[in-house]
């Protein structure tokens, strides 16, 4: 799986960090092999953050022999957050139902 990243800096207007989080959640696509399944990652903060974040657009491309392709369009583009982050954070994992 490729994700490509289109900075967009539109995106960014009258956005704090916090909002920009809550607004793009981060999702974990787990194979057949030990799924099929999307799992949401929560993120709890356990270390102030340093942080420079980009706002943009992320295209989806799927090799066409890994189980998951097909799941997700290639065609569109995807609201997507590009962090640089130096921190302690705790990464939970949680399954969609």
């Amino acid at each position: 799986m490729i994700l490509e990243f289109t900075k967009n800096p539109d995106l960014n207007q009258n956005l704090t960090f916090q909002e920009k989080m809550l607004s793009l959640p981060i999702f974990q696509l787990v194979p057949p092999e030990k799924g099929p399944t999307v799992n949401k990652i929560i993120i709890e903060n356990k270390i102030p953050a340093s942080v420079s974040a980009d706002t943009g657009d992320v295209k989806i491309k799927i090799d066409p022999q890994l189980p998951w392709a097909g799941l997700i369009s290639e065609d569109l583009r995807h609201p997507g957050l590009f962090l640089k982050m130096k921190c302690g954070i705790d990464l939970l994992s949680q399954r969609m139902k």
